[in-house]
């Protein structure tokens, strides 16, 4: 998919049953809601798993660029609207403030936080919801993650089994979907 919410409305056409397959409709939003996320939309597609031998799985994750800076964050900085405040933060978060304070709100976020050994920050949806990062007011926050965009919806990664030939249809035509990787792709 892109990266700007919006409306999901596909179909899978199956040329071993000769039948297209409405997916359903999804609205993807910057909401904390797994309903109106790429997570939903794997889900509906997985409902078909059986008709039609694929399987999707959605990824919704988001890496900074470079190694975490040491410095306060903001004290508006929130994730999916739950604000994480202000926390003072080492260089590669080596003393884990910042990804405790993340995961401490997880139940609330739906988003985990880890730091790699080169010290780069990465945000997953623990349940395929969209992440929507504001960074807060004052600079410190983009200071901290290197001024990354970490806000994202993901994508949807669909796995075939057998020899059936699925086609994809985005019968919205919306923005929202961005089909690719040796799919073939009809506008409905």
């Amino acid at each position: 998919t892109g990266n700007q919410p919006g409306t999901v409305d596909i179909s899978l056409y199956s040329n071993l049953q000769d039948k297209n397959y409405d997916v359903g409709v999804v609205d993807v939003a910057y909401d904390n809601t797994k309903e109106h996320s790429l997570g939903a939309v794997a889900e509906a597609i997985n409902k078909l798993s059986d008709v039609l031998g694929i399987s999707a799985k959605a990824t919704v994750s988001s890496t900074t660029e470079g190694n975490v800076a040491a410095g306060k964050t903001d004290k508006d900085f929130a994730i999916n609207d739950v604000v994480i405040g202000e926390i003072d933060v080492t260089s590669g978060d080596t003393s884990g403030t910042l990804v405790k304070a993340i995961n401490n709100k997880t139940a609330e976020h739906g988003v985990q936080a880890s730091v790699d050994t080169d010290g780069k920050l990465t945000l997953t949806s623990n349940d395929g919801r969209a992440i929507k990062v504001n960074t807060g007011s004052s600079g410190g926050t983009e200071q901290v993650i290197g001024n990354a965009d970490m806000s994202t919806i993901g994508y949807v990664q669909l796995n075939q089994t057998g020899s059936n030939e699925i086609i994809v249809n985005n019968t919205a035509g919306g923005d929202v979907v961005t089909l690719n990787n040796d799919l073939d792709v009809n506008s409905a």
